[in-house]
């Protein structure tokens, strides 16, 4: 269950940068791998077409894998959205959003959440925390939450590859 994902097909490159994308296809590895010794996942994610179709990915990514999980389209992860959602799941995967909002989702969930986004992030780390933005790919105008998405899937599974249409109607 291992390859690299076709990066170049999603992700237009205003500068190619083969080490960039060789770091990001290892982190999407490594993301992988933690979220596959996991379950009883929320995918909480946008409700706008990026995260719709970026939470579908990942859904069905985890699906396929027999993996408990609970799906939530959300405006925006305030304050409120996070009361809303904790008890889910034991793990939480955002995706669309999530990258300016890591500060309080440490604070809610520790170690049990996931970040999968494309938004411009805030000097917060957290390891499990993928942006392109992270790697040199401009997140608003190189790759879209769809995309993101999709390289976690491909990666989780290279038979994903299905999803691919999915990630095109979301960029």
């Amino acid at each position: 269950r291992t390859g690299n994902p076709p990066l170049k097909l999603f992700i237009k490159h205003s500068k190619p940068n083969p080490s960039m994308d060789k770091k990001l296809g290892e982190k999407l590895q490594e993301f992988a791998t933690v979220v596959r010794a996991r379950d009883d996942f929320a995918v909480i994610h946008h409700y706008d077409a990026d995260g719709i179709t970026a939470g579908a990915i990942v859904a069905k990514a985890l699906q396929r894998e027999g993996k408990k999980i609970k799906c939530k389209a959300v405006k925006q992860l305030y304050t409120e959205t996070i009361e809303e959602i904790k008890g889910l799941g034991e793990n939480y995967i955002f995706v669309d959003f999530g990258s300016g909002q890591l500060e309080e989702l440490k604070k809610e969930f520790g170690d049990n959440f996931f970040v999968l986004d494309h938004h411009q992030p805030v000097d917060v780390k957290h390891k499990f925390h993928l942006n392109p933005f992270h790697f040199g790919i401009d997140g608003g105008n190189e790759i879209s939450g769809a995309g993101m998405a999709y390289l976690f899937a491909k990666t989780y599974d290279p038979e994903n590859k299905f999803l691919a249409p999915l990630a095109i109607v979301g960029a």
